[in-house]
Formats: C-alpha cells, structure tokens, sequence
C-alpha cells in the first residue's frame, strides 16, 4: 500500500512536470496539456469517494436506515473534481467555493426528490440527514484531497506530507498503546484507544512533521513547507484532529452496531477505517498550509 501510494504520487508529478514541456503547437494541444495537471490524483480520489459513500451507505442501511445513496455518490464523485475543474478551466479562486455551494443546494433538491419518490414519511427526516452527512463528510471534507494538490502553492509532496503526518499519527499511537497504554480515552467509544497512545501518535507526528519539512524545504523552497517551529504546531494539530476523525467514525459505527465499516482491505476493515482520519485533518492541512 505505501508504495503503491509513494508511485502514485511520483506518477503525478511526472504528468505534471512534462505538461509544462514545450507541446506541438495548437489550441487542442495546448488544453490538453493544461488538462493534465493533478488528473491522476483526482481521478484515484473520485475513485475512493464513489466506493467510500457506497460502503458509508450500506453501513447505514444495515443500521436500518435508508440513505438516498446513489445521488449521494454522484454528488461526491463530482465534487471531487471540482478542483480539478476549478484549476484548469475556471481559473479563479472563487469560484471553486461557489461551485462548491451550487452543488450542495442542488444535492439538497435532488436528496428531497429521491426520498418523495419513495411516498413514504416515516423515517425520511433521519434518511435525508444521514444522505447530506454523506455528502459533506465524504464530497465537500474529501475535496480538500485534490484542492490540495491543485493550489497555486500546493504539490502533490505537499498532499503526500500531510497523509504521512496524518497516518504516522494513527501508526505510533497504535504502537504506543499496545506498549505502555493503560488508561482508556473514551471506552465506551473506542476500547482500544488510550491516552498514552494519543500522546504517542502526536509526539510522533510532530516530529515527522518537523523532520520532513526541515528536509523538503531545501530541494523545493517555492512549496509551501512551513518553517520547522511551525511544521511542529502542524504535526500536533493535525494528529488531534486526525485521531477526532477516527473516534467519529467509531461514533457511526458504534450506532450502527458494526466494528468495521467494511471488509475491503483485508487486516484493516473498510476503506472508511482507512480514510477516516484525513477527512478532517486533510482541510486542516490546506488551512494551516495554504492559508
């Protein structure tokens, strides 16, 4: 898995790298060269957003509710490309937030109309929540995947920064508790997870943090790497909210009576068990980063 991702990522900076190579001359070719730039990870993202609302759906269904999961899909599947879309055609910044804002007033009409073609009332109210919860946590909070890869300042090692931060976290803690941990976080929540691990995944991550930055910055000063004391604040604070989203994933399994919100990566669970810590830390990232 790491070295599938650590490939995707050198793929992309390649595309990218040779779109801005002097191309055959031609408005055609010229707009697909532009086209190019992020394509990759966009596409791998819209990708996992299709089957992580579908797993997300059936998760919910088997909790016996009955979210509007095909709008939901396509919602979030198109609004992974609107960074995309946003950077290589629009060409304007602000745009992006009011394409953005389009797409969820009309997923909120097209939800409305999915569940009155069902002529039923009872339970709707619940079902149109838990379809919109779906199309923010995953579309709207998921968009920051490619958005971050696609601002002017952003690069696909700044993306892969925040996912290795991100990920060291859920990994040290993991370890650090199974070593020293004794006292529970919140057992009744999560019975795995201890106070000595979280304190583990965020020393860990800050030093990550730190490290990758201190090394990164020289072979790419025009990124935006943050200074080391920075790159600290960073590695913590996207730990902290990286383990929250872990424990509100736990919180929708938990309410459903399910461990694992899936069983398509094999020792790990569902793609959501993967996932579920970047959906708030990556918009974090973008924040803390970019901003």
């Amino acid at each position: 898995m790491i070295v599938a991702l650590l490939g995707l990522f050198m793929a992309d900076d390649w595309v990218a790298r040779t779109a801005t190579a002097p191309s055959a001359p031609g408005v055609w070719d010229d707009l697909v060269t532009s086209l190019r730039h992020g394509l990759m990870i966009t596409c791998v993202w819209a990708t996992l957003a299709l089957f992580g609302t579908r797993e997300l759906g059936k998760l919910l269904e088997a909790g016996g509710y009955r979210p509007v999961t095909g709008a939901a899909t396509v919602v979030n599947v198109v609004l992974a490309f609107v960074p995309w879309m946003q950077h290589n055609t629009l060409h304007d910044s602000e745009r992006i937030s009011d394409l953005t804002l389009v797409l969820l007033v009309l997923s909120v009409l097209i939800v409305f109309m999915g569940l009155v073609r069902r002529r039923e009332t009872e339970g709707a109210g619940a079902d149109l929540a838990f379809t919109m919860l779906m199309i923010v946590y995953i579309g709207v909070l998921g968009s920051f995947v490619p958005r971050l890869r696609l601002a002017e300042r952003g690069s696909p090692w700044l993306l892969l920064y925040v996912v290795l931060v991100v990920k060291t976290s859920d990994i040290a803690a993991y370890f650090t508790g199974l070593a020293v941990g004794r006292r529970k976080l919140i057992p009744w929540l999560s019975p795995g997870k201890t106070i000595e691990g979280l304190c583990g995944g965020v020393f860990f991550s800050a030093l990550i943090a730190a490290g990758l930055s201190w090394a990164m910055r020289p072979l790419a000063p025009t990124s935006a790497w943050p200074a080391p004391a920075w790159a600290l604040l960073t590695g913590v604070l996207l730990a902290m909210v990286g383990q929250t989203g872990d424990l509100i994933e736990s919180l929708l399994k938990r309410s459903v009576r399910a461990k694992d919100s899936g069983a398509v990566v094999p020792s790990f669970g569902g793609l959501l068990d993967i996932l579920d810590s970047l959906m708030l830390a990556v918009p974090l990232g973008y924040w803390l980063l970019l901003q």
